[in-house]
Protein backbone atom coordinates (compact mmCIF):
# COMPACT_ATOMS: atom_id res chain seq x y z
CA UNK A 1 0.00 0.00 0.00
CA UNK A 2 1.49 3.33 -1.04
CA UNK A 3 1.88 6.09 1.51
CA UNK A 4 -0.25 9.20 1.14
CA UNK A 5 1.80 12.27 0.25
CA UNK A 6 0.65 15.40 2.07
CA UNK A 7 1.62 18.52 0.18
CA UNK A 8 2.87 21.35 2.37
CA UNK A 9 0.95 24.57 1.74
CA UNK A 10 2.51 27.90 2.62
CA UNK A 11 -0.76 29.83 2.70
CA UNK A 12 -3.65 29.67 5.15
CA UNK A 13 -6.87 31.50 4.21
CA UNK A 14 -9.63 32.43 6.65
CA UNK A 15 -13.02 33.15 5.09
CA UNK A 16 -15.38 34.73 7.61
CA UNK A 17 -19.01 34.23 6.64
CA UNK A 18 -21.85 36.17 8.19
CA UNK A 19 -25.25 34.58 7.56
CA UNK A 20 -28.05 37.04 6.87
CA UNK A 21 -31.30 35.09 6.84
CA UNK A 22 -32.98 37.82 4.78
CA UNK A 23 -30.60 37.23 1.87
CA UNK A 24 -29.94 34.31 -0.46
CA UNK A 25 -26.70 33.76 1.42
CA UNK A 26 -25.83 30.44 -0.20
CA UNK A 27 -25.84 32.07 -3.61
CA UNK A 28 -23.62 34.89 -2.36
CA UNK A 29 -21.13 32.51 -0.71
CA UNK A 30 -21.02 30.21 -3.72
CA UNK A 31 -20.30 33.10 -6.11
CA UNK A 32 -17.52 34.48 -3.92
CA UNK A 33 -15.95 31.04 -3.51
CA UNK A 34 -16.12 30.57 -7.28
CA UNK A 35 -13.89 33.60 -7.78
CA UNK A 36 -11.53 32.29 -5.12
CA UNK A 37 -11.25 29.02 -7.04
CA UNK A 38 -10.77 30.85 -10.34
CA UNK A 39 -7.71 32.61 -8.94
CA UNK A 40 -5.91 29.28 -8.51
CA UNK A 41 -4.81 30.17 -4.97
CA UNK A 42 -6.38 27.03 -3.49
CA UNK A 43 -3.71 24.96 -5.24
CA UNK A 44 -1.25 26.43 -2.74
CA UNK A 45 -3.49 27.29 0.21
CA UNK A 46 -5.61 25.72 2.92
CA UNK A 47 -9.07 27.24 3.31
CA UNK A 48 -10.65 27.65 6.74
CA UNK A 49 -14.28 28.75 7.09
CA UNK A 50 -15.65 30.56 10.13
CA UNK A 51 -19.44 30.85 9.86
CA UNK A 52 -21.51 33.14 12.09
CA UNK A 53 -25.08 31.78 12.22
CA UNK A 54 -26.37 34.07 14.98
CA UNK A 55 -29.09 35.34 12.64
CA UNK A 56 -30.31 31.80 11.84
CA UNK A 57 -29.08 29.21 14.33
CA UNK A 58 -31.18 26.48 12.70
CA UNK A 59 -29.32 26.66 9.38
CA UNK A 60 -26.24 24.72 10.47
CA UNK A 61 -27.23 21.36 8.96
CA UNK A 62 -28.39 23.00 5.75
CA UNK A 63 -25.10 24.87 5.50
CA UNK A 64 -23.07 21.75 6.23
CA UNK A 65 -24.86 19.97 3.37
CA UNK A 66 -24.27 23.00 1.16
CA UNK A 67 -20.52 23.12 1.85
CA UNK A 68 -20.26 19.36 1.30
CA UNK A 69 -21.92 19.79 -2.11
CA UNK A 70 -19.22 22.17 -3.32
CA UNK A 71 -16.20 20.79 -5.11
CA UNK A 72 -13.85 22.48 -2.63
CA UNK A 73 -11.66 20.99 0.08
CA UNK A 74 -12.02 22.89 3.35
CA UNK A 75 -9.37 22.43 6.01
CA UNK A 76 -11.83 23.39 8.73
CA UNK A 77 -15.35 24.74 9.19
CA UNK A 78 -16.25 26.46 12.46
CA UNK A 79 -19.75 27.64 13.39
CA UNK A 80 -20.42 30.34 15.96
CA UNK A 81 -23.83 31.40 17.27
CA UNK A 82 -22.83 34.62 19.03
CA UNK A 83 -22.95 37.89 17.13
CA UNK A 84 -19.50 39.20 17.97
CA UNK A 85 -18.74 40.99 14.70
CA UNK A 86 -15.55 39.52 13.17
CA UNK A 87 -14.04 38.29 16.43
CA UNK A 88 -14.24 34.58 15.61
CA UNK A 89 -12.66 35.05 12.18
CA UNK A 90 -9.79 37.16 13.52
CA UNK A 91 -9.28 34.70 16.38
CA UNK A 92 -8.99 31.87 13.84
CA UNK A 93 -6.35 33.84 11.93
CA UNK A 94 -4.40 34.35 15.17
CA UNK A 95 -4.63 30.65 16.03
CA UNK A 96 -3.32 29.66 12.60
CA UNK A 97 -0.34 31.97 13.10
CA UNK A 98 0.45 30.38 16.45
CA UNK A 99 0.21 26.92 14.89
CA UNK A 100 3.30 27.70 12.73
CA UNK A 101 1.71 25.79 9.84
CA UNK A 102 1.85 28.65 7.33
CA UNK A 103 4.23 31.32 6.11
CA UNK A 104 1.48 33.68 5.00
CA UNK A 105 -2.15 34.14 6.00
CA UNK A 106 -5.08 35.76 4.24
CA UNK A 107 -8.35 37.07 5.63
CA UNK A 108 -11.53 38.02 3.76
CA UNK A 109 -15.25 37.96 4.42
CA UNK A 110 -18.75 38.23 2.98
CA UNK A 111 -18.70 42.01 2.65
CA UNK A 112 -22.08 43.33 1.53
CA UNK A 113 -24.12 40.47 2.98
CA UNK A 114 -26.26 43.10 4.74
CA UNK A 115 -26.40 45.46 1.77
CA UNK A 116 -28.49 45.50 -1.36
CA UNK A 117 -27.43 42.56 -3.52
CA UNK A 118 -27.29 43.05 -7.28
CA UNK A 119 -29.72 40.55 -8.84
CA UNK A 120 -27.50 39.91 -11.86
CA UNK A 121 -24.17 39.59 -10.04
CA UNK A 122 -25.63 37.76 -7.00
CA UNK A 123 -23.30 39.91 -4.88
CA UNK A 124 -22.37 43.55 -4.39
CA UNK A 125 -19.99 45.01 -7.03
CA UNK A 126 -17.68 46.35 -4.32
CA UNK A 127 -17.18 42.91 -2.81
CA UNK A 128 -16.49 41.51 -6.28
CA UNK A 129 -13.78 44.14 -6.78
CA UNK A 130 -12.21 43.54 -3.34
CA UNK A 131 -12.13 39.78 -3.87
CA UNK A 132 -10.57 40.26 -7.30
CA UNK A 133 -7.88 42.64 -6.05
CA UNK A 134 -7.06 40.36 -3.12
CA UNK A 135 -6.71 37.08 -5.03
CA UNK A 136 -6.34 37.59 -8.78
CA UNK A 137 -2.53 37.71 -8.70
CA UNK A 138 -1.69 35.81 -5.53
CA UNK A 139 1.65 34.66 -6.99
CA UNK A 140 2.81 38.28 -7.05
CA UNK A 141 1.80 38.60 -3.39
CA UNK A 142 3.85 35.57 -2.36
CA UNK A 143 6.83 36.92 -4.31
CA UNK A 144 6.51 40.32 -2.62
CA UNK A 145 6.60 38.67 0.79
CA UNK A 146 9.50 36.40 -0.17
CA UNK A 147 11.58 39.27 -1.54
CA UNK A 148 10.80 41.77 1.24
CA UNK A 149 11.35 40.29 4.73
CA UNK A 150 10.14 43.52 6.38
CA UNK A 151 6.88 43.56 4.45
CA UNK A 152 4.14 42.33 6.77
CA UNK A 153 0.79 43.28 5.21
CA UNK A 154 -0.57 43.40 1.67
CA UNK A 155 -4.08 44.53 0.81
CA UNK A 156 -6.09 46.53 -1.74
CA UNK A 157 -6.26 49.67 0.42
CA UNK A 158 -3.82 50.29 3.32
CA UNK A 159 -4.69 53.04 5.78
CA UNK A 160 -2.98 56.44 5.69
CA UNK A 161 -0.92 56.09 8.86
CA UNK A 162 2.78 56.44 9.66
CA UNK A 163 4.48 53.53 7.90
CA UNK A 164 7.69 53.93 9.92
CA UNK A 165 5.74 53.37 13.16
CA UNK A 166 4.00 50.28 11.81
CA UNK A 167 0.58 51.86 12.35
CA UNK A 168 -1.12 50.92 9.08
CA UNK A 169 -4.10 48.61 8.90
CA UNK A 170 -6.21 47.42 5.97
CA UNK A 171 -9.47 49.07 5.00
CA UNK A 172 -12.44 46.70 4.53
CA UNK A 173 -10.56 43.76 6.15
CA UNK A 174 -9.46 42.06 2.95
CA UNK A 175 -5.75 41.40 3.40
CA UNK A 176 -2.68 39.15 3.38
CA UNK A 177 -0.38 39.08 6.40
CA UNK A 178 2.90 37.44 7.35
CA UNK A 179 2.21 34.70 9.91
CA UNK A 180 5.33 35.46 11.97
CA UNK A 181 4.14 39.08 12.27
CA UNK A 182 0.71 38.03 13.54
CA UNK A 183 2.40 36.39 16.53
CA UNK A 184 3.45 39.87 17.66
CA UNK A 185 -0.13 41.16 17.66
CA UNK A 186 -2.26 41.27 20.76
CA UNK A 187 -4.63 38.37 21.43
CA UNK A 188 -7.94 39.27 19.73
CA UNK A 189 -10.64 40.31 22.17
CA UNK A 190 -14.40 40.55 22.04
CA UNK A 191 -15.63 44.12 21.90
CA UNK A 192 -18.68 46.10 20.82
CA UNK A 193 -16.35 48.29 18.76
CA UNK A 194 -16.63 46.66 15.35
CA UNK A 195 -13.76 48.79 14.01
CA UNK A 196 -11.39 47.13 16.47
CA UNK A 197 -11.23 44.13 14.13
CA UNK A 198 -10.16 46.38 11.27
CA UNK A 199 -7.45 48.07 13.36
CA UNK A 200 -6.25 44.84 14.98
CA UNK A 201 -3.46 44.22 12.45
CA UNK A 202 -1.52 47.19 13.86
CA UNK A 203 -1.94 46.35 17.57
CA UNK A 204 1.53 45.11 18.49
CA UNK A 205 1.99 43.70 22.00
CA UNK A 206 3.61 46.34 24.19
CA UNK A 207 6.46 44.07 25.22
CA UNK A 208 7.41 43.22 21.63
CA UNK A 209 8.33 46.73 20.44
CA UNK A 210 8.35 45.51 16.83
CA UNK A 211 9.64 47.95 14.24
CA UNK A 212 9.12 47.46 10.53
CA UNK A 213 9.54 49.54 7.38
CA UNK A 214 7.39 49.03 4.31
CA UNK A 215 4.72 47.55 6.56
CA UNK A 216 1.78 47.52 4.10
CA UNK A 217 1.65 47.28 0.30
CA UNK A 218 -1.35 48.37 -1.78
CA UNK A 219 -2.65 45.95 -4.41
CA UNK A 220 -4.64 48.77 -5.99
CA UNK A 221 -1.90 51.40 -6.37
CA UNK A 222 0.97 48.86 -6.55
CA UNK A 223 2.88 50.95 -4.05
CA UNK A 224 3.27 51.58 -0.33
CA UNK A 225 0.93 54.57 -0.54
CA UNK A 226 -1.85 54.61 2.02
CA UNK A 227 -5.44 55.84 1.71
CA UNK A 228 -7.60 57.95 3.97
CA UNK A 229 -10.97 56.46 4.86
CA UNK A 230 -12.78 58.72 2.40
CA UNK A 231 -10.26 58.06 -0.40
CA UNK A 232 -10.48 54.28 0.09
CA UNK A 233 -14.29 54.37 0.15
CA UNK A 234 -14.54 56.67 -2.87
CA UNK A 235 -12.08 54.59 -4.88
CA UNK A 236 -13.88 51.35 -4.09
CA UNK A 237 -17.23 52.95 -4.91
CA UNK A 238 -15.84 54.12 -8.26
CA UNK A 239 -14.47 50.67 -9.08
CA UNK A 240 -17.79 49.11 -8.13
CA UNK A 241 -19.66 51.47 -10.45
CA UNK A 242 -17.23 50.71 -13.28
CA UNK A 243 -17.83 47.00 -12.84
CA UNK A 244 -21.59 47.53 -12.76
CA UNK A 245 -21.92 49.82 -15.78
CA UNK A 246 -19.33 48.06 -17.95
CA UNK A 247 -20.81 44.61 -17.40
CA UNK A 248 -20.40 42.10 -19.09
CA UNK A 249 -17.09 43.49 -20.42
CA UNK A 250 -15.92 44.07 -16.84
CA UNK A 251 -16.62 40.45 -15.94
CA UNK A 252 -14.72 39.24 -18.98
CA UNK A 253 -11.80 41.45 -17.93
CA UNK A 254 -11.77 39.88 -14.46
CA UNK A 255 -11.98 36.35 -15.88
CA UNK A 256 -9.11 37.07 -18.28
CA UNK A 257 -6.93 38.30 -15.42
CA UNK A 258 -7.77 35.29 -13.27
CA UNK A 259 -6.69 33.07 -16.19
CA UNK A 260 -3.46 35.01 -16.88
CA UNK A 261 -2.29 35.03 -13.27
CA UNK A 262 -3.27 31.45 -12.48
Amino acid sequence: MSATVIKYKRIGIVYFIYINSKKNYKRIIKAQLKDLCLSGVLNEASLHLVVNIADDVDCKQSLSDFFNSLNIRFSSITYTEENSFEYEGIKKLYELALSCRYDYLCYFHTKGMSYRIHLLFKRTPREIVLTFLTFSNYKKIVKLFDNNPKLNKICPFPSLEDVSKNEQWCWFNFYWIRASYVKHLEIPKKTTDRFYYEHWTKLIKEEDNLKSSCSCYSLYSNSYRGFSQSAASQTLRKLGRCYKYLFPVSRLYLLLNYFIHK
